[in-house]
């Protein structure tokens, strides 16, 4: 689908058809314009990008992650949308260990280095978090194994889901 550049043309038959939502979860309308108008809004205006980070070897506390090859608190994913919030924190170790993780933000180069969250595993190779945290739009995101970590990690996977608008 591309973009468009003008308003959406709205047919005067779709607004004079019934639509039965019985079947769906959520309430759209009671005619089929209206439907499709909801539904555009809640596509266009929700986006959930998922972020990883990772890095190989033994991971004492106070190490940062790399997107790629790049150190996250040097230059890392940016927060491109507005009303921006954490929604999951993923995170794979090769050994199941108890680790604190530290997320924050930036501007680049650990400038206005801010923390936004930590997450403490529990003694597993694999843990989810459900949190709800607010991410400022426009920031980089970087995380580390937080300076006051229980304990190493191994060949560590993070990942972070965001929901909120695309700007």
């Amino acid at each position: 689908m591309g973009n468009r550049s003008g308003p959406i043309y709205k047919s005067p038959v779709s607004k004079g058809i019934p639509y039965d939502d019985q079947n769906i979860p959520t309430n759209l309308g009671a005619d089929v314009q209206t439907a499709l108008d909801n539904l555009f809004s809640q596509v266009q205006a929700s986006a959930s990008p998922g972020f990883t980070y990772g890095r190989s070897g033994t991971l004492p506390a106070g190490t940062w992650l790399l997107v790629d090859t790049v150190p996250c608190n040097k230059s890392s994913r940016i927060n491109f949308l507005s009303s921006a919030f954490i929604k999951k924190i993923f995170i794979a170790n090769e050994d199941p260990n108890i680790i604190k993780v530290a997320i924050y933000t930036h501007d680049g180069n650990e400038t206005n280095l801010t923390l936004l969250t930590t997450v403490t595993t529990a003694a597993t190779r694999s843990n989810l978090f459900s949190v709800n945290v607010p991410v400022p739009a426009g920031k980089q995101i970087a995380v580390k194994v937080a300076d006051d970590s229980p304990s190493s990690g191994k060949n560590l996977d993070v990942g972070l889901l965001l929901s909120g608008s695309v700007m």
